[in-house]
């Protein structure tokens, strides 16, 4: 914490709803750091719009031919039968872009 605060002079953050109570929770916590919180900063601020763009590619690249650590993959101890086939689930588009806006991961 020491690091951040020794560091970092202004944040500012993207939100939803109720932005007052946020911006005055993280003063409280990081003293020192003017905050300022807002609705569409990615619109308002530059910055904010560059690093919600790059924050989009790497996790873009990230989930690209994901495969979940809790499949069995290729050992066959680990599948359901000696004749069923092991299962390697991916990422699917269908789960979502985990943006609040994004109708696959509200439902």
């Amino acid at each position: 914490m020491s690091f951040i605060r020794g560091v970092l002079r202004r944040v500012y953050v993207d939100a939803l709803g109720a932005t007052k109570p946020y911006e005055q929770l993280l003063s409280s916590h990081f003293p020192g750091i003017n905050f300022t919180v807002t609705t569409k900063a990615d619109f308002k601020y530059k910055i904010v719009g560059a690093a919600s763009a790059a924050a989009k590619v790497t996790r873009d690249s990230w989930i690209e031919g994901w495969v979940f650590d809790e499949d069995p993959h290729d050992d066959p101890d680990m599948c359901e039968g000696p004749k069923a086939p092991c299962v390697k689930r991916t990422w699917s588009s269908g789960l979502g872009s985990g943006y609040p806006s994004d109708p696959n991961t509200q439902s």
